[in-house]
């Protein structure tokens, strides 16, 4: 694989983002042409390929850096984008690497991988940045797994456990009295790896978690279940206002602060605001 000049090595966020941006183009996109659709098709293989660099053991993990020394350790915020990509293939109607059996065996592992690593304990329910850490688990990393789980559910992928489906009712009912200034949850954890040509890098990985557009998507995918899971109309009814709590009270300081910031943080947001648009239109 070649690498950007100046780049040593790769790390699988962009790697994994990028199946997932292409799925999403060729499942819904009438505006592309044949030509266009063919290279985005061979784009997509090729993507997800290289995305299997980042899942070198069969346990339903995934991998932040190629070559882990120890690959027996993957990172959650990884496995993560991984369901995400997995998903997006899915719900596209298209195989990962050329295969549906394989694209639904790797989505069932990284499903269930994520859902033996939710914690729930008095001090506060969700994930962790890996296996390794201990401790309260982080809030925007738990929020954004609330709602790719979901996302998992409403595409048939089945019911959470009982222990995590009541631990999302609180959480996500509890954000209706949230402001937006609340703090954002970072981690830091190392990974010893191999480089491109096999030289070892030993890199610390800083994460900033937003929590705004993960409680905004987890709530959409809460409601859009809410129906077929027969929910107490009360849960309903305080999901149903942390969504506007969050989409119409905190929309200033939410555009205050993302105008100007990182363009992650306003790209996560419209990824976010995306989703309630395309259920929508469905």
């Amino acid at each position: 694989m070649a690498f950007p000049l100046g780049y040593q090595y790769t790390s699988a966020p962009p790697t994994l983002w990028t199946p997932g941006a292409l799925a999403l183009a060729l499942g819904d996109s009438p505006g592309i042409g044949p030509e266009q659709k063919a290279r985005f098709a061979e784009c997509l293989e090729w993507a997800q390929e290289a995305a299997l660099t980042y899942h070198p053991i069969d346990d339903g993990g995934w991998n932040h850096f190629p070559n882990e020394h120890d690959p027996s350790a993957p990172d959650t915020y990884t496995t993560l984008l991984a369901l995400n990509a997995l998903l997006a293939a899915k719900e596209a109607r298209l195989g990962w690497a050329g295969s549906i059996e394989g694209r639904d065996k790797l989505l069932a592992s990284t499903r269930q991988y994520l859902i033996d690593q939710f914690e729930s304990n008095p001090r506060g329910s969700g994930w962790n940045s890996d296996v390794l850490t201990k401790g309260v688990p982080l809030d925007g990393l738990t929020l954004r797994a609330f709602a790719f789980l979901l996302r998992a559910q409403m595409d048939g992928c089945g019911a959470l456990p009982n222990d995590m489906q009541r631990a999302i009712r609180r959480r996500l009912v509890d954000l209706a009295h949230r402001s937006f200034d609340c703090p954002i949850a970072r981690s830091r954890f190392n990974r010893r790896f191999a480089g491109d040509h096999g030289q070892m890098f030993d890199e610390p990985v800083l994460i900033n978690f937003l929590w705004y557009p993960w409680a905004v998507a987890a709530c959409r995918e809460w409601l859009a279940l809410a129906p077929a899971g027969r929910e107490a109309p009360e849960d309903v009814t305080g999901v149903t206002r942390s969504l506007a709590h969050l989409v119409v009270d905190l929309r200033g300081p939410m555009l205050a602060d993302y105008s100007g910031g990182e363009i992650y943080r306003a790209s996560e947001t419209v990824y976010a605001f995306s989703t309630c648009i395309a259920a929508k239109a469905k």
